[in-house]
């Protein structure tokens, strides 16, 4: 009965996925689609963003920029706020490949956005960086991510 239950859940969390709409934000910055953790302003002039409550250092910086109290501490129970430049990747994802949302300060390159993928159940923190709205269906869009581009 458990397995049939969870079987709906999925099947109705699909036919509620909605694939993003790439937003352009006009400036050349990272616009992320609907479903995608905003990406705040540059928190200052030296390449340096934020994401929500995390500081993420700029490209090269590793986390240089981190002060000691946005690092963890397990003595008393903080976890980090502060992280390197695209996450884990330590770089921004270029076009065609797949961001993890999970991975904090994980970042398409500029110019790209983030859009989901055509997956009968989709992953909702998995992303492909692409270029949505130029008229060009590019690597990782097609006509249910990026109608615009892939009729």
């Amino acid at each position: 009965m458990r397995r049939a239950a969870l079987g709906l859940i999925l099947i109705a969390l699909a036919a509620c996925h909605r694939p993003p709409i790439a937003r352009d934000a006009g400036d050349g910055s990272i616009a992320p689609g609907d479903g995608a953790p905003e990406l705040d302003a540059p928190a200052d002039g030296a390449g340096r963003y934020t994401q929500g409550i995390y500081l993420c250092c700029a490209k090269g910086e590793e986390r240089t920029c981190c002060p000691p109290d946005t690092l963890p501490d397990p003595s008393v129970g903080r976890i980090a706020t502060c992280f390197q430049y695209g996450g884990v990747r330590g770089d921004c994802t270029p076009e065609g490949q797949q961001l993890e949302a999970k991975d904090i300060c994980s970042l398409c390159c500029p110019g790209l956005v983030r859009i989901s993928g055509c997956n009968a159940v989709p992953h909702p923190s998995v992303f492909t960086c692409a270029v949505c709205g130029d008229g060009v269906c590019g690597p990782g869009e097609a006509t249910c991510n990026c109608p615009a581009d892939c009729p």
